[in-house]
């Protein structure tokens, strides 16, 4: 891959924004934005190799057969809260009964799931 693409809402401002600083903070990279007044969209893209090939390496590509990894499903709490976070925004909605998580991968799915029961038992043990 030569470099990864985010797809965001031109309306989703705070997003792009979080977005752009998070890849700063993180990788030292700008992302170039792009946005189409046609389908009122903004790409944003990070054109470096090495990061896509790092992404790549944690999650894989295509719908069908994303699956995460071991360092991913390993990893510390932060990490793990900001995944969701993100996984929520890209494929989540919130509805009048809570949130809808809308992944098709069984693996996937499984895989979100035990991170999520993660969460709720830290979110549980400390009393939050």
């Amino acid at each position: 891959p030569n470099g990864i693409h985010f797809t965001v809402g031109t309306h989703e401002l705070e997003y792009q924004h979080e977005l752009a600083l998070a890849f700063k903070r993180v990788f030292a990279a700008d992302l170039a934005v792009y946005q189409s007044v046609s389908d009122q969209s903004v790409r944003m893209i990070c054109n470096s190799k090495i990061i896509a090939a790092l992404f790549l390496s944690m999650v894989g590509t295509g719908y069908g057969s994303k699956r995460l990894s071991h360092d991913v499903v390993t990893a510390d709490e932060e990490f793990q809260r900001g995944l969701l976070a993100g996984l929520f925004r890209g494929d989540g909605c919130s509805t009048t009964g809570g949130m809808v998580l809308d992944l098709v991968n069984p693996e996937l799915i499984d895989q979100v799931q035990l991170l999520l029961r993660r969460e709720l038992q830290l979110f549980r043990d400390r009393g939050d």
